[in-house]
């Protein structure tokens, strides 16, 4: 955008100083520059203005106007695939973990080692929670 307004500066200065030397001569010689060109050259720059403050901004909103609601569509489907991506990890990691954590076959019985593990586990934790009581006197 800067660079537009830099070159649309340029072209104006160039534009300026050109018709300043065009009048410099027209006054020094008293002729009158390209005489016939000058209806064609007004009635162009007519049609152009009257172009650009009628019809262009008019087409300028419509343009916008679709390029927002392209924009919301994109938008909108980027959201969607998103969530769509995050729902699916979800259901990958959920089906993981429940996979990771799924109790033991019933039918496989636990060797007897292990059954004693566990019962002693089972009163370990009963004396500590009978020793970790705070009495409020």
């Amino acid at each position: 955008m800067v660079l537009f307004l830099v070159v649309i500066l340029y072209l104006s200065i160039i534009g300026m100083v050109a018709l300043i030397y065009i009048k410099r001569w027209e006054i020094k010689t008293g002729k009158v520059f390209a005489v016939r060109a000058r209806p064609t050259v007004m009635g162009f720059v007519h049609v152009t203005v009257s172009w650009s403050k009628d019809t262009l901004p008019s087409k300028a909103r419509s343009v916008l106007h679709r390029a927002g609601l392209e924009l919301h569509d994109i938008t909108r489907h980027a959201l969607a695939s998103a969530i769509l991506w995050t729902e699916h990890t979800l259901e990958q990691v959920l089906n993981t973990i429940r996979q990771k954590t799924l109790p033991p076959p019933s039918n496989i019985k636990a060797s007897e080692f292990l059954r004693e593990v566990a019962e002693h586990k089972k009163t370990l934790a009963k004396h500590s929670r009978h020793r970790n009581v705070i009495v409020d006197d």
